[in-house]
């Protein structure tokens, strides 16, 4: 496939062009090669503890490069009580990281929420498993999230310990 580059050129006759613009003609070009950019993931976590005016930081980060060009999975599911596997889409087995962030919240941000609709709300953790049998794994309140290297994507589960909770998924390939 060829593509062109539009250039100007001025008309070579003593009289000027009918126009006051110059003359455009078309000059071939080679096929520029696509240059792939490298891709990759960053993790910058800042984790301070205080306690009686001293902090205490834990820095938390690293950089990976993400295998292939499948483009990454960015999902808001539902999760309820009953325990449901992790749908990795076009991915499939080919997910190495992932960040869930539990997004849930009050259903009227407009209303300021009553003491028992925020117990209510903290209730709704969700937790994500690394198989059926794990009865441990990660829990993530409401406004909590977390990254992690799944080693197996076929065995992680997910449910919300009560009632249900809305959960922010991305899916990398590494």
């Amino acid at each position: 496939m060829s593509s062109f580059t539009l250039r100007a050129t001025s008309c070579c006759s003593a009289s000027p062009p009918p126009s006051s613009e110059p003359a455009m003609s078309l000059i071939p070009q080679q096929p520029t090669p696509a240059v792939r950019q490298r891709e990759f993931v960053t993790l910058a976590l800042r984790f301070h503890h205080h306690r009686g005016g001293q902090i205490t930081e834990v820095p938390v980060g690293f950089e990976r490069d993400l295998a292939g060009s499948e483009e990454p999975v960015r999902r808001t599911i539902e999760v309820t009580e009953q325990t449901r596997k992790l749908e990795t889409y076009w991915l499939e087995d080919k997910v190495g990281f992932a960040v869930f962030q539990n997004v849930a919240t009050h259903a009227n941000p407009n209303v300021r929420p009553t003491a028992e609709q925020k117990a209510e709300l903290e209730r709704r953790v969700v937790q994500v498993t690394f198989g059926l049998d794990c009865v441990r794994g990660l829990l993530l309140p409401p406004g909590v999230g977390y990254p992690v290297y799944v080693e197996d994507v076929a065995n992680v589960y997910l449910r919300c310990l009560s009632g249900a909770a809305q959960l922010a998924v991305w899916l990398f390939p590494l």
